[in-house]
């Protein structure tokens, strides 16, 4: 039953807030013990009996889109004035619009360099500079490689249909041809990918997580388990995207060692990510402090729910009030500073922690949950890991959650379930150099397409002084700026 509810049921981990309000007077309870009266995110009983229908309401078409005009008109016979004759005048125009789109439409670049000679002296010959090219001998510019890019890492399309794509525009590009132009693509970004990776490495927290991705082993004809890491290093409070990068990293296997490579010279002393073997042991070391996930812990209690709904209910009510608070604070007006931040949770978050510990220690030591049932599990990962998931309420930097890691995941795995697997490991390691800069520029908000084709164009132009330029945070200033002039 878990195995089709998975596979065919409903992926989100919602609450039902007629649940909910069982423990609501509970949750404010708690909160009126620590002083605090926000109780907005716990529902009334008229608001769990029912909640009021939103009215949809259709969004106006972006103002510097072109328009095309088509003015209608009355037939000449029919504007005359029915009653004297008099030709009647306009006097209003009733409009309406209709977003219309046009096909991609491809387009050559011809390049003709003109050969200068002397007509009296012979071996006087000299011919014009040819602009450098991204991809020397390329049959592909700068628009038609980023169009591949984003196609294959942004919108997920398997390379043999991007080739259907284009046949029918009447243009032949195989898909071993795609690959190829993704290779040397790859190769070009990796200066910046480099610069991304040191940014990384020099901030103070790094979120990470992992995923699979099969590929194919040569001469073998089956694919084995590679995997691909996305790390996020950020400076400020969790929803501070400013410094922010994503570097993914791609793997043959899930060994500790790869983790150690990845994080080796990064001077940072916070680390947030799931309980996977190495992190713990990096947090027990001492020198880096390993905060756990929350909505990793919720989703161990929310797939209890079938077999303890009780239980279930509660557990995720009081993860439901940790998480007010964090959104109370993402919303407040003016920015939080990282202290701030760990006041705030020192004063709300704590007790709820603390009343939340204290209850799963009751029913798991009372025997009231059997250790191997489903709600047995999910106590018993709360309680293996308090101090990993405590540890954000010291340091304002840390999130709740590692839920922004899981959302660079997520594209992975939607592409994972097109394309299937990798080509090969230097497959995997194109796709995670091209990720990177796709999950990059998606965490600031860029026209994915455009901001690749201008890094593609420029790149391999620029000193590498002027390289920050091309990071997505300072790109997407720069372009702002240009555009107010």
């Amino acid at each position: 039953m878990a195995m089709l509810q998975r596979t065919f049921g409903k992926r989100a981990e919602t609450l039902d807030e007629n649940q909910l309000q069982l423990f609501a007077e509970e949750i404010r309870r708690i909160r009126g013990e620590i002083g605090d009266d926000n109780s907005e995110d716990l529902p009334d009983e008229t608001s769990a009996k029912k909640r009021a229908k939103r009215k949809p309401k259709r969004e106006s078409l972006p103002a510097d889109l072109p328009r095309v005009t088509i003015e209608h008109d009355l037939p000449e016979d029919e504007k005359p004035c029915p009653c004297c004759g008099e030709e009647r005048v306009v006097i209003a125009r009733d409009s309406s619009e209709q977003l219309e789109i046009k096909p991609v439409e491809f387009y050559v670049v011809r390049h003709e360099r003109l050969v200068y000679a002397c007509p009296s002296c012979r071996n006087q010959v000299q011919r014009a500079e040819k602009p450098h090219q991204a991809i020397e001998r390329s049959i592909a510019g700068p628009s038609v490689l980023s169009h591949l890019v984003t196609s294959k890492f942004e919108y997920h399309l398997p390379l043999y249909r991007i080739e259907k794509m284009m046949k029918r525009a009447g243009i032949s590009l195989p898909r071993s041809t795609q690959a190829g132009l993704l290779r040397k693509t790859a190769e070009l970004v990796e200066p910046l990918i480099d610069l991304m990776w040191k940014r990384v490495r020099g901030s103070p927290v790094i979120q990470t997580d992992d995923t699979t991705m099969p590929t194919l082993e040569k001469g073998r004809g089956r694919t084995r388990t590679g995997r691909l890491w996305p790390y996020i290093g950020r400076h400020g409070v969790p929803w501070d995207r400013d410094g922010c990068y994503v570097v993914v990293e791609y793997t043959n296997s899930r060994e500790a060692e790869h983790v150690e490579r990845h994080l080796k010279g990064w001077t940072g002393r916070l680390l947030q990510g799931d309980c996977f073997a190495p992190y713990c042991a990096l947090g027990k070391g001492g020198l880096v402090t390993h905060a756990a996930c929350w909505a990793h812990a919720r989703r161990k209690f929310h797939e209890a729910r079938t077999t303890d709904i009780d239980r279930s209910t509660r557990a995720m009510a009081f993860i439901k009030s940790l998480n007010g608070v964090e959104r109370a604070m993402r919303d407040q007006d003016g920015d939080l500073s990282a202290d701030e931040v760990r006041q705030r949770r020192s004063r709300e978050s704590r007790p709820i922690v603390e009343a939340f510990m204290k209850w799963v220690d009751t029913e798991y030591d009372c025997g009231r949950v059997l250790p191997k049932s489903p709600m047995g599990e999910a106590m018993a990962y709360v309680r293996n890991h308090r101090a990993a998931l405590a540890a954000y309420l010291d340091d304002g930097r840390l999130a709740i959650d590692n839920n922004l890691a899981e959302q660079m995941i997520r594209p992975m795995a939607v592409g994972r379930k097109n394309f299937l697997f990798a080509g090969s490991e230097h497959g995997g390691r194109t796709m995670a150099t091209l990720m990177s800069l796709v999950c990059s520029a998606r965490l600031h908000d860029l026209n994915v397409e455009a901001y690749i084709a201008d890094v593609i164009t420029r790149i391999s132009r620029l000193k590498t002084s002027d390289l920050p330029d091309l990071l997505p945070d300072r790109w997407k200033e720069l372009r702002a700026a240009k555009t107010e002039r």
